[in-house]
């Protein structure tokens, strides 16, 4: 396992050489009327974020346990912060063991903690279940603690309930919704524009085949308001 953590850490490090994001880390106001939302037009049509190009593609390839860590790796470099999703079939539903070790190490990461009945790619009308999306920092502080959880999956299809959190996702900088999955429908959403500076053969290159879907507009991103 150290053997692994060392090796992510690595290719972390080289990703971030070519990463386009801030070194900016102290970025984060934890506002109490945050919320995931579908990004709105009133006001935001003349910035530059809103007149992107935004393409949509899933990955093939994921089922690979180590194409799975170079694509924690690639997310994580590029990335400011990440949201799962805790699940709880009713109140008194304790979480699973590995469930309560990743909330206990996230801890002290955590940027925003709300109930919701809609995240990045699910939207459920269960008036019965818990779902709790909590969004976790990535930076210098909390990425050997963030290597050491992601170090317990073999897949990204792994974040699903019962034994685990659901649904992982990563967010640029500003909240954008970048990658996502739906774990027990086996779906992934990438979301690339050319600010990013990654290309399909960037992340082709870590042995996945990206697809094109239809391209993603204004009313179909999601942005984490944390």
């Amino acid at each position: 396992m150290k053997r692994i953590t060392c090796a992510f850490l690595c290719l972390i490090a080289i990703m971030m050489c070519f990463s386009t994001i801030s070194e900016d880390y102290n970025m984060y106001d934890i506002n109490p009327n945050s919320a995931i939302t579908v990004v709105e037009r009133r006001g935001l049509s003349q910035s530059k974020e809103n007149a992107m190009k935004y393409r949509r593609y899933y990955i093939e390839g994921c089922e690979n346990p180590k194409v799975t860590r170079q694509l924690y790796a690639l997310l994580t470099a590029h990335s400011k912060a990440f949201s799962l999703v805790y699940c709880q079939y009713g109140r008194n539903e304790k979480y699973s063991r590995t469930t309560q070790k990743i909330e206990k190490k996230l801890k002290n990461y955590e940027i925003d903690s709300r109930e919701v009945k809609k995240w990045p790619g699910t939207e459920t009308l269960d008036e019965r279940s818990i779902y709790r999306m909590v969004t976790y920092r990535i930076d210098e502080e909390s990425l050997w603690d963030i290597i050491d959880v992601f170090d317990t999956t073999k897949t990204i299809w792994d974040w699903d309930y019962p034994k685990y959190p659901m649904d992982i996702c990563f967010y640029r900088e500003g909240g954008l919704a970048w990658f996502y999955i739906t774990a027990h429908e086996r779906l992934n959403t990438l979301i690339l524009d050319d600010s990013m500076g990654l290309s399909v053969l960037d992340i082709e290159s870590i042995g996945v085949k990206l697809v094109a879907e239809e391209s993603a507009d204004d009313d179909n991103l999601f942005y984490n308001r944390f």
